[in-house]
């Protein structure tokens, strides 16, 4: 499994996503390359597309489970990223959070026990998630400190 688990809109062939989002993905892969963590992305797979809902969510879970730590990419309308949160928070996996606009992250979701981080899409962002991710990926990430 991956280190870490980005939870955000899905990358799909073709479609493209906000600035903002394509930012905070190019961060996190970066963080993740400079702490030589694994990271998993929010990637169209065809298994998932056509999985029904408790396989689907199996699948999540596992993904979740298996990383050390979770990176949500909040949109607000899209309310999975929330929910991968809270699945996340409830494994006690350390969580940040990147959205576009503080206000439309709701309490609960930054309140969470585990979230360390909530951060715009801004300029500090990616020395953020770079401290984030040095700061809880244990293992070979540790002697890059």
């Amino acid at each position: 499994m991956a280190d870490i688990y980005v939870a955000g809109p899905v990358i799909r062939p073709g479609a493209a996503l906000p600035p903002w989002v394509q930012a905070a993905y190019a961060a996190v892969r970066q963080a993740a390359q400079a702490a030589h963590a694994d990271v998993i992305f929010p990637e169209r797979e065809d298994s998932l597309e056509r999985a029904e809902p408790r396989a689907f969510y199996d699948s999540i879970s596992g993904r979740i489970s298996g990383a050390e730590i979770a990176v949500v990419i909040f949109t607000g309308p899209d309310v999975s990223g929330g929910i991968e949160a809270t699945m996340a928070a409830n494994l006690d996996k350390p969580i940040a959070i990147v959205a576009a606009d503080l206000q439309i992250v709701p309490r609960l979701l930054a309140g969470l026990p585990t979230v360390e981080e909530v951060v715009l899409p801004n300029a500090d962002m990616p020395a953020v998630l770079r401290r984030f991710i040095r700061r809880n990926i244990k293992g070979p990430a540790l002697s890059t400190v």
